[in-house]
């Protein structure tokens, strides 16, 4: 009989659950568990199961029932050398049980090895241990219970045991320079454990590694307002000692080689298994006698898809799970095949292709990246008769990455396909997947350089040189959603666009683009394009205010002023006073320095828009806003709303107030809207033509669109 305590409460029996009773009943079992082989006194008992104020006078008789109950339940061991036997001994009960049959003792037992392995320096052989250590875990001790409202502090120890025991694997995965493995693990924890200083620092060192320096010390930024702010403390002397080390780029930081390796098979198997220490150290190379079993180093494309469903239905139980999980892993592998890659799914969603360069062949990255961008959109589409209703129902998230290079790989048994991929390719391509969003598809720079011709890229902000895919080939999968083809012809523009923003966000100046072209229509399918991309929740984190018609914006003094300052507070023209009020205090207290701060800017913006002060408060605000998500400002006519959006540029320039700031402003080139119309802002101006397409390329993008819109037909159908 095993009795599983690191998740719901469970008791397996002959390979099969066995029935607790109700919640008093499991209870018990769950605190006598906490104390095996100890005699727990009745007092005890009756103080786990109720608060002095909610004990019955007939909690002693329940206690009693239950304990009847569970000895009939464990009645069903049959270990002839050890069964568990609940036994009364005074003065109240005791559990008697093999310790290893508990997972909770299993737990601490690996984690004392591993612990004595890292202690040892034998960091492989320690993450390991713990790794294995972790897995026992099915979520949070005794979950069931927790939910009914038991609150142990015994339970608290256990569920702080494991966060210790997460650092220390983190803290061997660092030492055997697996930085890039861990990262998104340790992002995570920092999010759920802001203030634990040891991850905080391995979170550090790993950013440092991976070539985010800036990223690194805003983890030590953010924990040490956190610490002044909240306690009054600062950041421990190691920690300010880290800090120091990643500022001057002390070579102690520097990790040792990475060594990941991943089996390709044509069977499902957990992500990423680890061989033995020995066979991932260091391989020998042996380009000239390949052959099954050995290593060369070879070109090959990675692909990482993680499909995530929503919630399922209340009603689905175990099977609804498994084959929703067994039927996004079959989409997956038909994709990854059909575009000659090898396929392993992993337990956690992830599913991983390896597309060797072949002789003669130097497409792997196209294949990749053709197999990332179909797993994505047959995924997307609505399920039909061949998914199971779960699936369906829970909806489907899909995330892919694809890095491209050199990496060590091991030669199957037929000795033509690589088996085993050895290297940093993998733990970057984790990296990249963790930066990745629902319904994107990512690639490293070196993917984006060997398939440029085929497909339309956006760079994508933040760390790493990394590129989104835009647009596919014809006749392949295409990005879905309602704007998918909208850009064809034009997707140079909208990147260009995208990159002018990024340099706005950087160098935190205004920046002024034209967009001229003599089709309304091609000046307005850009704009919106480029709006939507940039203009989602937190794709891009822009602030996008679209201005147009043909009267000046708004009415009274600084109509743009309080456009932009009305969209960073989430105002309407329909909010009461109060809720104006209200959001406009709830910004400000978010985006002030310090509450001497928030206290003046709200005593200015309170009387209205035609004071200094007014104006004054109104820059600091929309600057400090747009120094988190920068603001961009589309205007799809010049002649329109042209005189608002000079004066919002003159005041700023006449305040001195710097941002990041786009000005995007579409126009004919007839209409005298030249460059020179700008020259009075001081800002830098980019102007932009569109050439109209070509009859041939109107005449491809309608075909090309009737294919996609049968396509889509037949699979739904």
């Amino acid at each position: 009989m095993r009795f599983n305590m690191l998740g719901p409460l469970e008791v397996i029996a002959g390979g099969q659950p066995i029935g607790l009773g109700g919640i008093k009943q499991r209870a018990t079992l769950g605190y006598l568990l906490l104390q095996p082989n100890q005699v727990v006194s009745t007092s005890q008992l009756l103080g786990a199961l109720w608060s002095v104020e909610e004990a019955p006078a007939t909690a002693r008789k329940i206690l009693q029932n239950a304990i009847w109950g569970l000895r009939r339940a464990l009645a069903a061991d049959d270990d002839p050398v050890r069964p568990a036997v609940l036994r009364t001994k005074a003065p109240g009960y005791c559990l008697q049980v093999a310790p290893e049959s508990i997972d909770l003792h299993r737990f601490h037992q690996w984690v004392s090895e591993g612990r004595a392995r890292l202690a040892a320096d034998a960091p492989e052989e320690a993450a390991r241990l713990l790794r294995d250590a972790l897995s026992l875990w099915r979520g949070p001790a005794l979950s069931d219970l927790m939910e009914a409202g038991v609150l142990w502090p015994e339970l608290t120890t256990v569920q702080d045991a494991r966060l210790g025991v997460q650092e220390d694997y983190f803290e061997a995965q660092l030492m055997s320079g697996q930085h890039y493995a861990v990262l998104s693990e340790l992002d995570v924890m920092v999010e759920n454990e802001p203030l634990r200083e040891r991850s905080c620092g391995q979170l550090m060192r790993a950013l440092y590694r991976c070539g985010r320096q800036a990223d690194a010390l805003g983890v030590y930024r953010r924990l040490r307002a956190a610490l002044v702010e909240d306690l009054g403390l600062e950041p421990s002397r190691e920690l300010q000692q880290l800090q120091q080390a990643i500022l001057t780029h002390d070579p102690s930081l520097q990790a040792t080689e990475p060594a990941a390796a991943v089996a390709v098979s044509s069977r499902t198997v957990p992500f990423a298994p680890q061989p033995e220490p020995s066979s991932v150290s260091r391989p020998p190379v042996r380009a000239a006698q390949a052959g099954p079993g050995s290593w060369e180093r070879r070109k090959v494309a990675v692909l990482l898809v993680r499909a995530e469903s929503g919630p399922l239905p209340e009603a689905a139980d175990v099977h609804d799970v498994a084959a929703a999980f067994d039927t996004r892993a079959a989409l997956i592998r038909q994709e990854t095949e059909r575009f000659g890659g090898a396929f392993t799914m992993g337990m956690d969603g992830v599913g991983f292709g390896l597309f060797p360069a072949r002789p003669g062949q130097e497409n792997h990255a196209e294949r990749a990246v053709r197999a990332a961008v179909a797993v994505r959109d047959t995924l997307a589409v609505t399920p039909g008769p061949g998914i199971h209703a779960a699936a369906a129902a829970g909806g489907t998230g899909v995330r892919a990455a694809v890095t491209t290079g050199e990496a060590l790989v091991r030669i199957g048994q037929d000795g033509t396909e690589p088996s085993f991929v050895n290297g940093a390719l993998l733990p970057e391509c984790q990296a990249l997947l963790s930066l990745v969003l629902a319904g994107e598809v990512q690639v490293c720079g070196n993917t984006r350089a060997a398939t440029k011709d085929l497909f339309g890229y956006l760079r994508g902000t933040g760390p790493g040189d990394r590129w989104q895919v835009r647009s596919a080939p014809v006749g392949e999968s295409a990005p879905s959603g309602p704007h998918a083809g909208q850009g064809a012809g034009h997707s140079g523009e909208v990147e260009l666009l995208t990159g002018l923003l990024d340099h706005t966000r950087r160098w935190r100046r205004p920046h002024q683009v034209l967009v001229l072209g003599a089709s309304e229509t091609a000046r307005r399918r850009v704009l919106t394009e480029f709006r939507d991309h940039v203009g989602g929740d937190g794709t891009e984190s822009a602030q996008v205010v679209c201005l147009g018609g043909p009267q000046p914006v708004g009415d009274g003094p600084y109509p743009l002023h309080r456009m932009v300052l009305a969209a960073y507070c989430g105002l309407s023209d329909d909010d009461s006073p109060r809720v104006v009020r209200e959001r406009l205090e709830e910004a400000v207290w978010r985006l002030a320095r310090d509450p001497e701060h928030a206290n003046r800017l709200m005593s200015c913006l309170g009387p209205g828009p035609d004071t200094a002060e007014w104006l004054d408060a109104c820059h600091q605000l929309v600057a400090a806003a747009a120094h988190l998500r920068p603001l961009v400002l589309i205007n799809e006519a010049g002649h329109r709303a042209g005189v608002a959006v000079r004066e919002f540029l003159a005041t700023l320039r006449q305040s001195g107030t710097l941002m990041p700031l786009l000005v995007v402003t579409g126009a004919r080139p007839e209409t005298g809207f030249p460059r020179q119309h700008w020259s009075g802002t001081g800002h830098p101006v980019t102007t932009i033509t569109l050439d109209a397409p070509s009859d041939a390329d109107t005449a491809l993008r309608r075909l090309t669109d009737q294919q996609r819109s049968l396509t889509h037909a037949a699979t739904v159908g």
